[in-house]
């Protein structure tokens, strides 16, 4: 299957824009990355992460606050972008060798009407036509998950998730599983929480705020389930990965970056 077949149209924002229209338009829309224009070229591209780092380090030094904070300034810029000939599997092993979630698809960027965005969520919404294998999830998921505490700070959470690398963090409490985060979520609640503009000691505040108050009801998938399950129970979620059971015990983590990498040695 090629690029082009299951690539789709970008939401898009001028450059000059405050970063509230951005985080906005993601929001609204339930997506995770935005195309960044300047005068009808493709200049860059925001991500969900994006707006997580480079606000949260903002509210820790006290900052520019919303009002003077631009699109241009978070955005990745010069995208990597692809043809839409290129073989899906090829794009899955340069988001696993760029470390990115996110190609632009097209000829070029001049245009941004004729380029359209790839991600790995979508890659997981045509995950059915893409892999027909049926693979387990034990085979594909990782083991001994990185867990987090309800009484951790959210600050501590995204320090975890930053000098991990990962995106997925199961709630763990007294062996049990009782929530469930990721990096979306938690970016979709502190830049929330920066635009709202009421907080003035935001140290305090990402010191004080705890997992419990920002995590999801826990969601998991047994062991022996497909990864086509997995996928569907991911985009059901809208979340970034799942906690991988044996009965009602934790033994893994299954994510987006998970099927990214099964999907590049397909045909290996």
């Amino acid at each position: 299957m090629l690029a082009g077949d299951i690539s789709r149209s970008p939401l898009t924002v001028d450059k000059d824009e405050n970063i509230a229209k951005a985080f906005e338009l993601l929001d609204r829309k339930k997506d995770t990355h935005i195309v960044v224009t300047d005068e009808g070229r493709v200049v860059g591209i925001l991500s969900v992460k994006d707006i997580l780092h480079v606000v949260l380090d903002r509210m820790r030094w006290g900052q520019l606050r919303a009002g003077k904070l631009y699109v241009s300034a978070i955005m990745t810029p010069n995208p990597i972008y692809m043809p839409p000939s290129t073989k899906v599997v090829d794009i899955a092993k340069l988001m696993l060798d760029q470390g990115i979630s996110s190609v632009i698809i097209g000829d070029g960027l001049d245009d941004v009407d004729n380029v359209k965005i790839l991600t790995k969520r979508d890659i997981l919404a045509s995950w059915e036509t893409l892999y027909s294998n049926e693979v387990r999830v034990s085979e594909i998921m990782s083991r001994k998950p990185i867990t987090i505490h309800p009484g951790t700070s959210i600050k501590h959470a995204e320090w975890i998730l930053r000098e991990r690398r990962i995106s997925t963090l199961p709630v763990i409490d007294e062996g049990d599983l009782v929530g469930y985060l990721d990096a979306r979520i938690l970016s979709l609640f502190i830049a929330k929480t920066y635009l709202k503009k009421d907080i003035k000691h935001f140290d305090v505040f990402l010191n004080e705020t705890t997992v419990s108050d920002v995590m999801k009801a826990p969601h998991s998938i047994p062991e022996t389930s497909t990864i086509l399950e997995a996928a569907h129970l991911l985009l059901r979620k809208r979340a970034k990965g799942a906690p991988v059971t044996i009965g009602d015990k934790l033994t893994g983590v299954i994510t987006e970056t998970d099927f990214t990498k099964i999907l590049s040695t397909k045909n290996k």
